[in-house]
């Protein structure tokens, strides 16, 4: 189940321990991961994207914010064409605080529900 504020908890099936592995993997991974609606609506951040685009939690941040006016506009026809398979944009400029972090390739999944894994 995915929330639908970032705020809310994600509940773990305690006869399925696989959810706690996925939940697990996210939080843990070295990548940036952010699961958003088709409008930008961030819903899940991980440990790594809350440090590189300086979120907390909760937060109320629009996934088009936290890169360049390009890029934003990319993701959102992007994610308004609800593909079925994943989509990479490549040489993403990535801004923290308004200043140039890093360059990197920005792949984005859709999961069920209308949600994305960025």
């Amino acid at each position: 189940m995915i929330p639908t504020r970032i705020s809310e908890p994600v509940p773990v099936e305690a006869a399925d321990p696989r959810a706690q592995w996925w939940r697990c993997s996210f939080e843990r991974s070295e990548d940036a991961q952010l699961v958003c609606r088709d409008n930008g609506e961030m819903v899940e951040s991980n440990r790594r994207a809350r440090e590189l685009f300086g979120l907390s939690v909760p937060h109320r941040t629009c996934l088009f914010d936290v890169f360049t006016h390009k890029v934003g506009e990319n993701l959102r026809q992007l994610l308004q064409r609800h593909r079925p398979h994943p989509e990479t944009l490549s040489g993403v400029v990535l801004l923290t605080q308004g200043r140039l972090t890093l360059f990197a390739d920005v792949i984005v999944a859709p999961l069920e529900g209308g949600f994305f894994l960025v």
